[in-house]
């Protein structure tokens, strides 16, 4: 049972952690079908062992994000909540969603229609109108709440301000970004020095949420509008799609509508051969990107017989399609080093189009991987890209000869400061182990000051490239020594950036030790490993102490962490920078936990905007040994609410629960006015 319930509380974890990354970050950290593995994992514990399940359970909930972190300060609560779509992967999950649709429904109902319409990869948008006039849009958030987008709707252009139907009336859709148009804006993005966006459905979701709607407007997005959700005019779905369209509505023409589950089959294929269609210039026709088809009931009476589940309606299921792949041309291999001293083969290849964005580089991964596939310089190779993973070569296509490809050249001095490079244990990768290597340094250093581990704004790859150049920095312990007057004199830099640089790292000081033990860059000893190394040792000096029997002892560390971990405070080089750390005020030990039992094994909310980030927060209230909960319920204790506090305090209120600010939590966790 202790077992059941670590993997049921990681995957919770996990799946919230993707969830915020997805809702609210615009990123998708794994593909679709990664995610819903996951999902379906987490689904089975709780069927199986039912009395582990808790109220605040990702299978309880559309998307379990908290609004008040993006975008507009105006939030609006959905008449007709909002609900996503369990996702299939083969033809058997079709004709089991076809079988549960006929049990439910009464006997004397011989055909049921089904309509099947191409699954826009966007973000997801809700239409009012009121009294013939546009009157509310916004995006899908938790799918109870989302936030307001009515002036950057109106900028695009695409829908009818005013319609003849004066009733009420709510439209679904899909606001998306034409993959034409997406490189176009990648191109200005990377010529002005800016960030580049991952694929057409970040930069769609990102620009929804600017507040600035002429932006908005020179993002040239689209929409599809796929559901009548009020104001229906039929008694089906498939009639009501071609009235949306005669009221002057953008509806992809791409639907169909059929009984038989082969011709249901037929139509998810032939919308993904429509997909894979390109045009003269090699460019997909379509212009936008569709990742899979949507089968849902017609007739809106059986839809209602069969209801939703928490998270998904029973009448609708999309099929995933399988990872796009296209073949190019292998140029050359190039060898990037990580901040471990890993060194990773990359393959440089001829520019193509996948998946909505154009590809010139995938990963080989590693030594092993090169020989497995066999690969030659000149080869023409077959890549792939699920969901949003990093672009990969799956295979070589040998029915192209390549007479004269070259075998490539397996390092054996780091490229980039020419050490002798080491083998790991397993000999499929080789390592740089010279402390002093550049890319090692610099990669150190960038993940020491990154979000997850100090958290240092500003202190991105040019202000450390900089710093690097002109000798101002050496390690991590050189962040906490850095003179204005020097960063001044640097190009680029000016009084008021620099001292907003130098207040973010003067605010490093104040994050908890975890996350400077994770910021230290020790291999193999990630996030989850410091909290638990930390709960059973409680400071550095007793870690430094421990040897790898004590370590590897503790539940979830495994004996490769216990010995990448000691063999880190055996260098003298490391226990001379921890102890400069700790001699600028950073914290090497853990809160005086569990010190107050009014926390103890309390439940926690956090929501609204705060004077720090969300997981500063999280993990204060945790190391007072209480929990931190994503999601309001009756078995919440406190819910801590900043400013512009959306739909959790309306819940919270709903439900009795305390709503405490961050004076009031002070006093609870420390137990002291």
């Amino acid at each position: 049972m202790d077992k059941i319930l670590a993997r049921y509380n990681e995957l919770i974890a996990l799946i919230e952690k993707y969830n915020q990354e997805y809702y609210v970050n615009n990123i998708s950290a794994i593909s679709d079908y990664e995610y819903d593995q996951l999902y379906k994992e987490l689904v089975k514990l709780e069927e199986t062992t039912p009395e582990i399940i808790i109220t605040t359970s990702p299978t309880r909930f559309v998307g379990d994000v908290d609004n008040s972190l993006v975008g507009s300060d105006k939030k609006i609560e959905h008449q007709i909540r909002m609900y996503s779509l369990e996702n299939s992967y083969s033809r058997d999950d079709i004709i089991e969603f076809i079988d549960k649709v006929k049990k439910v429904v009464n006997a004397t109902v011989k055909k049921i229609e089904f309509v099947i319409e191409p699954k826009i990869d966007g973000a997801a948008v809700s239409i009012r109108y009121k009294g013939g006039v546009l009157v509310e849009a916004a995006t899908r958030g938790d799918g109870v709440i989302g936030e307001d987008i009515l002036d950057n709707i109106k900028s695009l252009g695409v829908l009818p301000v005013t319609i003849e139907d004066k009733g009420e009336v709510i439209i679904r859709g899909e606001a998306y970004m034409p993959i034409s148009t997406f490189n176009k804006l990648n191109i200005e993005r990377e010529a002005e020095g800016e960030t580049l966006f991952a694929n057409p459905r970040n930069a769609a979701a990102g620009s929804l949420k600017l507040l600035d709607s002429s932006k908005v407007a020179s993002r040239g997005l689209k929409l599809f509008l796929y559901s009548l959700d009020l104001g229906r005019r039929f008694d089906n779905h498939f009639d009501d799609l071609k009235y949306l369209k005669d009221l002057g509505f953008p509806v992809n023409e791409n639907c169909f509508k059929f009984s038989e589950t082969d011709d249901i089959m037929d139509a998810i294929f032939e919308i993904e051969k429509i997909r894979d269609e390109l045009d003269d210039t090699l460019n997909n026709k379509l212009d936008y990107e569709l990742d899979g088809a949507v089968v849902k009931v017609n007739d809106y009476a059986i839809r209602d017989e069969l209801g939703h589940t928490s998270k998904y309606p029973r009448f609708a299921i999309s099929y995933k399609y399988k990872s796009e792949s296209v073949r190019t041309k292998l140029l050359s291999v190039t060898f990037q080093v990580g901040r471990t001293g890993a060194i990773t083969p990359v393959a440089e290849l001829v520019s193509v189009q996948l998946s909505g964005s154009v590809i010139a580089r995938a990963t080989l991964h590693n030594n092993d991987e090169i020989k497995r596939l066999n690969i030659r310089i000149g080869d023409t190779v077959i890549i792939e890209k699920g969901g949003e993973v990093i672009p990969k070569i799956i295979s070589v296509d040998r029915d192209v000869l390549n007479i004269d490809g070259r075998e490539i050249e397996i390092p054996t001095v780091c490229p980039v400061c020419g050490y002798a490079l080491a083998n790991d244990v397993s000999g499929v990768k080789g390592y740089c182990i010279n402390r002093e290597c550049p890319a090692i340094v610099q990669g150190g250093i960038l993940h020491f000051a990154s979000r997850d581990a100090m958290d240092i704004k500003g202190f991105g790859v040019k202000v450390v490239e900089q710093f690097l150049e002109h000798d101002l920095i050496k390690d991590i312990s050189d962040i906490y020594k850095l003179d204005r007057k020097k960063i001044l004199k640097l190009e680029g830099f000016q009084s008021q950036s620099v001292d907003n640089l130098l207040e973010a790292i003067e605010q490093s000081k104040t994050q908890p030790f975890h996350r400077v033990l994770y910021g230290l860059g020790i291999k193999h000893v990630g996030r989850t490993a410091t909290k638990l190394i930390i709960k059973q040792f409680g400071d550095i000096d007793t870690i430094m102490k421990a040897t790898e029997e004590d370590i590897s002892a503790i539940y979830g560390i495994g004996v490769g962490s216990a010995s990448t971990l000691v063999s880190f405070f055996k260098d003298e080089i490391n226990i001379k920078i921890v102890d400069q750390l700790r001699s600028n005020g950073l914290k090497f030990e853990k809160e005086p936990d569990l010190l107050n039992k009014t926390a103890l094994d309390r439940t926690f909310v956090i929501t609204g905007k705060l004077s720090h980030e969300r997981e500063y927060f999280k993990d204060l209230i945790e190391s007072y040994g209480a929990r931190v909960s994503s999601s309001v319920s009756k078995n919440t204790d406190y819910l801590l609410a900043g400013s512009d506090a959306g739909s959790k305090l309306k819940k919270a209120l709903e439900l009795d629960v305390k709503v405490i600010d961050e004076n009031e939590l002070n006093i609870i966790l420390t137990g002291s006015r």
